[in-house]
């Protein structure tokens, strides 16, 4: 695959098999680029706000009609990603973040989106023919009007806000993953083991 320099990230590029592994793009306008077979795998659309409390935003990117045919997108992070009309057909969007992104009318047949997560991504009419949403987050996801035919919906998390197409009935939800421990309750954790070892050694 060949790298291309970000400068290159405009509307309707040709990025065949380009490599933009890694990259932050976020902002980036790829309206009707060709991303066919191209490697965009851990790629973020994130800005570094420096404040009176740093933090990383999203920084959205739009690919509005763009052709990512057999795209690689594992593990990337893409929030809020403008993705209407774009084709996803066959496409490895496997563990990646989007949520809040839109999918109006995508077409994304026998792409692969195990473990990603959806959250309130609105999926208009998008064609999931054959897809592998296996794992998938869907919690307060939009999918009125999809095609779920031949979908892989095996594992899926979805809550009372996941619009499904009317008249489809939902396989039922696996449960909600815990979040992790927070950084104090790692130390109150390890504080207890370490009572624990002491009173131990005591007795």
């Amino acid at each position: 695959m060949e790298s291309h320099p970000i400068h290159t990230l405009c509307p309707g590029a040709d990025l065949r098999d380009a490599d933009l592994s890694g990259r932050n793009i976020g902002g980036a306008n790829l309206d009707g680029a060709n991303l066919a077979g191209a490697n965009l795998s851990s790629v973020s659309s994130f800005t570094f706000v420096d404040g009176f409390v740093s933090r990383f935003e999203p920084n959205p990117v739009t690919m509005s009609g763009a052709n990512l045919t057999k795209a690689i997108l594992t593990n990337a992070r893409l929030d809020k990603a403008d993705l209407t009309h774009a084709d996803l057909s066959g496409a490895d969007l496997s563990h990646v973040s989007l949520r809040e992104a839109r999918f109006e009318q995508a077409r994304l047949e026998n792409a692969r989106l195990s473990g990603a997560d959806l959250f309130r991504a609105n999926l208009l009419n998008a064609n999931l023919r054959h897809a592998h949403l296996n794992g998938v987050n869907l919690d307060g996801a939009f999918l009125e009007g999809a095609t779920l035919i031949g979908t892989n919906l095996q594992g899926v998390y979805w809550t009372d806000e996941t619009v499904w197409p009317r008249g489809f009935t939902p396989p039922p939800s696996r449960e909600p993953e815990e979040p992790p421990p927070t950084r104090w309750e790692q130390l109150v954790g390890r504080s207890k083991e370490t009572l624990k070892i002491s009173y131990r050694k005591k007795g």
